[in-house]
């Protein structure tokens, strides 16, 4: 009997250090499968797009791929369909591919953050606290929206650039009621750096 074999990656910016590929090897060998794991960074591919890459790898036969910095983001509108949680999050991190190519984006930022903080601290540990996060990158999202379901209050904080202003904006105007009263974001416009 032949090993099932398969080809996964990490597509990002300035990755060359990952752990991935030497976990996923772990983790094809546990699993008997043939798997090897493929860095594609971008700082290493010059003039290479996102959506370059993402053809390359469906031509290439990849089963799914990794997305890190900085495209969580930008790689949604690029996909066939898109996890109804990662959606939400307006971030992707995992693109499964089918062997037809169609491809599905999904955030596992936000329940795998729930997970180990609820593993670590306790689920309770956050009700009647007050939160504070510092980020507004694709895993902040996640995190901002993992934290929306367990903190009493919860503040964020992140630096003051236009395009984090406006991810924050399109995200939050669903969020109505104690949890709305309870996000406090200040923008400082002159200085990268948050304010209190």
């Amino acid at each position: 009997m032949s090993k099932r074999r398969i080809l996964l990656g990490l597509v990002g910016a300035n990755i060359m250090g990952s752990l991935s590929p030497a976990l996923f090897a772990d983790a094809f060998e546990a699993a008997g499968i043939d798997g090897f794991y493929h860095l594609l960074d971008v700082d290493h591919l010059p003039g290479r797009r996102l959506p370059q890459l993402l053809d390359a790898i469906k031509t290439a036969g990849f089963a799914g791929t990794n997305i890190t910095y900085p495209f969580k983001q930008d790689i949604l509108p690029l996909l066939d369909a898109v996890d109804p949680e990662a959606a939400q999050v307006g971030a992707i991190n995992t693109v499964a591919i089918s062997p037809d190519g169609h491809t599905t984006g999904y955030n596992f930022d936000r329940r795998g953050w729930r997970h180990s903080f609820e593993e670590s601290l306790g689920a309770a540990s956050a009700q009647g606290a007050t939160v504070v996060l510092v980020g507004a990158g694709g895993a902040g999202h996640a995190v901002s929206f993992a934290l929306m379901t367990s903190a009493s209050r919860f503040s964020s904080f992140m630096i003051a650039t236009a395009r984090a202003r406006m991810r924050f904006a399109a995200i939050w105007p669903g969020i109505s009621g104690r949890r709305a009263a309870a996000l406090q974001v200040i923008w400082n416009e002159k200085s990268p750096q948050p304010t209190v």
